[in-house]
C-alpha cells in the first residue's frame, strides 16, 4: 500500500494493480463471468485445470509491490525526505486505517469469549452460518487464529514503520527488522497451500494411520478405490460448500490417491493427472475399466498386490473382509476391507510358465499389443494368493523398499523366477550377490529375474541412461558459464588496469 500511494513510477504500480484484479477475477472460477466467457471461447484457456490457481499470480504481483514500497522507504529516507510524507494527508489517512484495524483486532479477539454466547447461531466452540442451503460450521478456533495472525501482522508493520520514521535509527537496522519481521511471519504462518487454513488440515487422515501401521506389521501392499467413480458429486457431503479447503479434507479422509502419496500409500490403477504415467500403466487402467463385474475387478486388483480395498459404500463379496470404518465429513463413513486373495509384493515361481491358453488371455487381458509384449515373459498365476503355502509359491523377503532401489533376500533348491510386482520400465537393472543379470519383463507389466539356486540378496536398481544425459549436459553448461564469467572478469579487470595505465602515462 505504502508502494502504491507514494509511487514514482505510476505504470508499474498501475499494471501491477491490474494483473492482482484480473487475478482475483479469473480465481473465482464459474462465478465470475470473465472465467465462463474464457472458458467458452477460448480452447487454450480449459487447460489452466483449477481456478483457483491464479491467485499465483495475485501473490507475485503483490510481492513486487511489496518489494517496491520497501525500495520507496529506502529512498525517502536516504533523501531526509520521508518525514516530509509523514505530514501528508495521505499518510495521515493511510497510517490511521492501520491503526485502527490493529485496535479493532486487538478487540474483538479480547471480547470474543465475552460476547461469543451473544451471537446468533452459536452451539458450543461453533458457530452456525447458513449459506446456499447448507449450515456451515465455524470454530472459535479459526476466528481466534485469524484475529491473532491479523494482530501480528499489523503489530509488525507499525514497528517497522517506527523504525523507518526513527531519525536516529540507521537505515541498515530498519532492514534488519524488516527481513526479521517476513521471517517471523512465514514462521508462524501455513504457506504450504493457504495461509488461511489451519494446519490440521494437512495432518496425516486416520485412515492412512491405520494402513501405515498394517504395512509396518504384514510388508507392503497396495491400495485400490472402489466404488468412488464421482463419489464428490453424489455423495452429500456434511456442510458441503465451494469451499475448495472443505473439498481437500473430504478427499484428504477418504484417502484421494494423490493426496496420499505424501503419506506412502500407494495405490495400485488410477486415473492420472496430467497423463504423468506410463505406457504399461495406462494399458492397466485401460484394461481394469473393462472388467464388468466387481468380481473380477477385485480379482484383476489382487494380482496387482492390493491388500485392502477402500470405498465409502458397502461392498459384498466372498473376497473381502471389512476391517474398519472411519467417520468423514460425508453422509457415508470410509471403509477399509481386506482382499483375502492378493499376491504378495514379490514371490518365486517355476520358469516353465503357463499354458499357450493361459498365455493368451494373458495377451488379451494386458495389452498384448504394448512395446514390451514380444519380450515379455508369460507367468501362470491361476489360483495362487498370498495365503499360498511356501512348496507352490515362495515368498521373498523385501529388506529395503525405495522409489529407485529394491533390497530382496530369498532362497530356493532349485532355479526359478524372482517375480517383483512393479512396474517394468526401461532403466532398471538387478544384480544378485553383486553381480548383474538381466531384469525381465514378466506378464508385459511386472519386473523380474532368473534367480539361481540357493540363498541370494537381490538390488533393483533404477539407472537412467536419460539421468547421466542430463547429468553431463547440465555439467558442462555450467561449467561454461563458469569459464565465461571467468573470461569476462578478466576482461572487465584487464581494462580496468589498461586504464589506470594510461592515465598514469598522460599525467
Amino acid at each position: 500500500l505504502f508502494g502504491i500511494i507514494f509511487s514514482e513510477r505510476k505504470w508499474m504500480t498501475r499494471a501491477l494493480l491490474a494483473i492482482s484484479l484480473l487475478a482475483v477475477i479469473l480465481s473465482m472460477g464459474k462465478y465470475s463471468p470473465v472465467y465462463s466467457w474464457l472458458f467458452q471461447y477460448c480452447p487454450l484457456f480449459r487447460y489452466g485445470r483449477y481456478p483457483v490457481k491464479y491467485l499465483l499470480i495475485l501473490n507475485f504481483s503483490l510481492s513486487l509491490l511489496a518489494g517496491y514500497g520497501f525500495h520507496r522507504f529506502e529512498e525517502l529516507k536516504k533523501a531526509n525526505f520521508l518525514r516530509e510524507i509523514v505530514k501528508s494527508r495521505r499518510f495521515r489517512v493511510f497510517l490511521g486505517l492501520v491503526v485502527a484495524l490493529f485496535v479493532l483486532a486487538i478487540a474483538f479477539s479480547a471480547g470474543l469469549n465475552w460476547y461469543w454466547p451473544h451471537l446468533k447461531g452459536v452451539d458450543g466452540n461453533s458457530l452456525s452460518i447458513h449459506a446456499g442451503g447448507q449450515n456451515l460450521q465455524i470454530s472459535q478456533s479459526i476466528i481466534l487464529g485469524s484475529l491473532k495472525n491479523l494482530q501480528i501482522q499489523l503489530g509488525g508493520f507499525l514497528l517497522f514503520l517506527g523504525f523507518m520514521l526513527a531519525r536516529r535509527v540507521r537505515l541498515g537496522l530498519a532492514q534488519v527488522v524488516g527481513g526479521g519481521l517476513i521471517l517471523f511471519d512465514l514462521a508462524i504462518s501455513n504457506f504450504w497451500i493457504n495461509p488461511l487454513i489451519p494446519n490440521e488440515l494437512y495432518d496425516t487422515a486416520p485412515a492412512a494411520s491405520y494402513l501405515q501401521t498394517k504395512m509396518n506389521k504384514e510388508g507392503l501392499f497396495r491400495v485400490y478405490s472402489l466404488g468412488e467413480e464421482d463419489s464428490e458429486n453424489d455423495l452429500r457431503l456434511l456442510g458441503k460448500s465451494d469451499s475448495i479447503a472443505w473439498t481437500y479434507y473430504y478427499r484428504k479422509l477418504s484417502l484421494c490417491q494423490l493426496l496420499s502419496a505424501k503419506d506412502h500409500i500407494q495405490y495400485s490403477v488410477f486415473d492420472p493427472v496430467d497423463r504423468l504415467e506410463t505406457q504399461t500403466s495406462q494399458a492397466i487402467n485401460f484394461e481394469l475399466k473393462k472388467t464388468k463385474s466387481q468380481e473380477e475387478k477385485l480379482s484383476f486388483v489382487a494380482g496387482l498386490n492390493v491388500g485392502f480395498i477402500a470405498s465409502v459404500r458397502e461392498l459384498t463379496s466372498p473376497l473381502l473382509k471389512l476391517e474398519t470404518m472411519f467417520g468423514i465429513n460425508s453422509s457415508e463413513p470410509f471403509r477399509i476391507y481386506r482382499l483375502l486373495n492378493k499376491l504378495p509384493r514379490a514371490f518365486l515361481i517355476d520358469e516353465e510358465g503357463g499354458s499357450q491358453e493361459n498365455q493368451q488371455t494373458i495377451r488379451d487381458y494386458l495389452s498384448a499389443g504394448s512395446a514390451t509384449a514380444s519380450s515379455s515373459t508369460s507367468l501362470n498365476l491361476d489360483g495362487l494368493s498370498g495365503n499360498q503355502t511356501p512348496d507352490r509359491l515362495d515368498q521373498a523377503r523385501i529388506v529395503k523398499y525405495t522409489p529407485d532401489m529394491v533390497q530382496l533376500e530369498a532362497a530356493s533348491e532349485k532355479r526359478r523366477l524372482l517375480v517383483l510386482l512393479d512396474n517394468f520400465y526401461p532403466g532398471w537393472h538387478a544384480t544378485v550377490d553383486e553381480k548383474e543379470v538381466p531384469v525381465i519383463c514378466a506378464n508385459y507389466i511386472y519386473r523380474a529375474i532368473q534367480f539361481p539356486p540357493g540363498e541370494h540378496k537381490v538390488i533393483f536398481t533404477y539407472k537412467p541412461r536419460s539421468f547421466r544425459f542430463g547429468f553431463w549436459i547440465t555439467s558442462m553448461t555450467a561449467m561454461a558459464w563458469a569459464i565465461a564469467g571467468l573470461i569476462q572478469w578478466f576482461a572487465v579487470r584487464r581494462r580496468k588496469i589498461q586504464g589506470r595505465t594510461q592515465g598514469l602515462m598522460q599525467t
